[in-house]
């Protein structure tokens, strides 16, 4: 027997005339009934007093017994109480659909799911079990206001958090489950910047000083293997490490090397997971990289790398190199070169500093670091590399303060 779509047959027999829209849309609500009870897991039985009793699922106290005079009724009560509960979704459940459905559609990578569930379990778990119908406009713009100090917050991480509560809210409002504007409310919050934790940075960490950089890269030279040859290609051109180890020999076509893909990472209960992304962190991500001149050799370094594969950078087992590899190998560099160990990223960080000192034009800058903004780059990349004898010799050379040393050295032989 050939099988019809519910819906479809319901349409048939209204357009045949064989039933009417007042019967269809009874029938349809009566198979809808009919599958939310054969949700229901729970025994029914009927007591000593002749009442039919089961028990509910209750996300707060575990569960909840009903009861009713027939059969009849408690399974009107149970589909009742399902219809309910199903129009009512906690906080926890509203969240996990969110951020599954945004994963199975690829709108987010794996490693961005995880940070989603450890955002919510850092900050949100004692909400699990809330009602998202219960959520109200004013308590959820003052628990977010509380935040930044309540958790002692960054701007990045309170920008997250909202990221998580933006995003199941609006579907909640979609559904009709809550009805304010979760946009107007983020917009309307009295949160100013001085409340966030400032990250203190020691530029010494942060950077490779005017000293150890040429180390590092008469090291690299001298040391010639592909992860040091890909240590030299960050430094040559600033980009990640995540899209360093996605390159392909396809990528690169002469001096110009093209960003289009990222490495992502995830864990779970396998352990760490690692996968090449198309497409780079950002939009401004996808861009052309231009190689100076000095460093030709390292691109002739990296044509030999894997010349029969796609990924330039693999390892002994002809698996790609992953990030971690080369996090560990900044490890081995900075540890032979006697200086603070630096992370791939403070070579980024290294090389916008560059950038920004030798006055290069600032489009020239965006399009090597993949910024949409110069003040990206400025603010979170910008880092003094001199060290304190520099400092003092520069600060010397300033005319005004030669004229007040002049000036007290003929006051003080007066």
């Amino acid at each position: 027997m050939q099988n019809y779509d519910a819906r479809e047959l319901l349409q048939f027999l209204c357009s045949e005339g064989k039933l009417d829209i007042v019967e269809a849309l009874e029938l349809q609500k009566m198979a809808k009934r009919t599958e939310i009870l054969k949700n229901h897991k729970g025994k029914i039985w009927q007591g000593k007093d002749g009442w039919f009793y089961t028990y509910m699922p209750n996300k707060s106290h575990g569960r909840t017994q009903l009861r009713r005079k027939t059969k009849k009724l408690l399974n009107e009560a149970i589909i009742e109480y399902l219809e309910r509960q199903q129009n009512n979704p906690t906080v926890k459940e509203c969240f996990d659909e969110w951020n599954d459905t945004r994963l199975e559609l690829g709108k987010i990578s794996p490693g961005t799911h995880e940070r989603n569930v450890y955002y919510f379990r850092k900050y949100l778990a004692e909400y699990s079990k809330m009602y998202v119908s219960r959520i109200t406009e004013r308590e959820l713009a003052e628990f977010l206001e509380e935040c930044p100090s309540r958790f002692n917050m960054t701007a990045k991480c309170f920008s997250n958090l909202k990221t998580i509560i933006k995003g199941p809210l609006k579907r909640a409002k979609r559904k009709g489950i809550i009805d304010f504007s979760i946009e107007g409310t983020l917009a309307d919050l009295d949160v100013s910047e001085r409340e966030f934790k400032r990250q203190q940075y020691q530029e010494e960490k942060e950077v490779f000083s005017e000293d150890e950089f040429p180390r590092l890269l008469r090291y690299l030279r001298e040391h010639d293997d592909a992860q040091n040859a890909g240590v030299a290609l960050m430094c040559a051109t600033g980009m990640r490490v995540g899209e360093l180890v996605s390159l392909t020999h396809a990528d690169i076509d002469g001096h110009v090397i093209r960003i289009s893909k990222t490495e992502t990472r995830w864990s779970d209960r396998d352990g760490n997971h690692y996968a090449v992304k198309d497409s780079p962190k950002t939009l401004a991500g996808f861009r052309e990289i231009v190689v100076p001149e000095e460093f030709d050799w390292v691109l002739a370094r990296c044509r030999k790398c894997n010349p029969f594969g796609d990924y330039i950078f693999i390892n002994r087992r002809g698996a790609r190199m992953t990030t971690e590899s080369f996090r560990r190998r900044m490890h081995t560099i900075c540890k032979e070169l006697g200086i603070q160990y630096r992370s791939p990223h403070k070579i980024r960080k290294t090389y916008g500093s560059i950038l920004l000192d030798y006055g290069v034009d600032k489009n020239l800058i965006m399009g090597q670091m993949g910024h949409t903004n110069i003040g990206t780059t400025e603010r979170y990349y910008h880092r003094n590399r001199k060290n304190i004898d520099k400092k003092r010799e520069i600060l010397s050379a300033i005319p005004e303060f030669q004229t007040a040393n002049a000036a007290a050295k003929r006051a003080a032989a007066q």
